[in-house]
């Protein structure tokens, strides 16, 4: 039951986040790296530790397997004249 009140807080906090982010126009992840730094002072607040083999596990799989080498997958990209 825990988990589910968590879950759900989550939730909440991040789509609250997208919606004050859109109003003021800023980014929403900016938002809530704002709210995760000002819980963390929180004296309240416990600390979390999380065993590093499951944050390098979760992070090298959101990466991408090989980058493009086409010509014209580089050209295609946002950032291309700026190279």
């Amino acid at each position: 039951m825990d988990f589910l009140r968590i879950t759900v807080f989550a939730l909440t906090v991040i789509a609250v986040a997208g919606g004050i982010a859109a109003k003021i126009r800023i980014a929403a992840p900016l938002i809530l790296v704002i709210l995760g730094i000002g819980t963390s002072l929180l004296p309240f607040v416990p600390d979390v530790q999380i065993e590093p083999e499951i944050v390098l596990t979760l992070f090298f799989r959101l990466l991408p397997r090989r980058c493009p080498r086409r010509p014209s997958a580089v050209s295609s990209h946002p950032l291309a004249p700026w190279r």
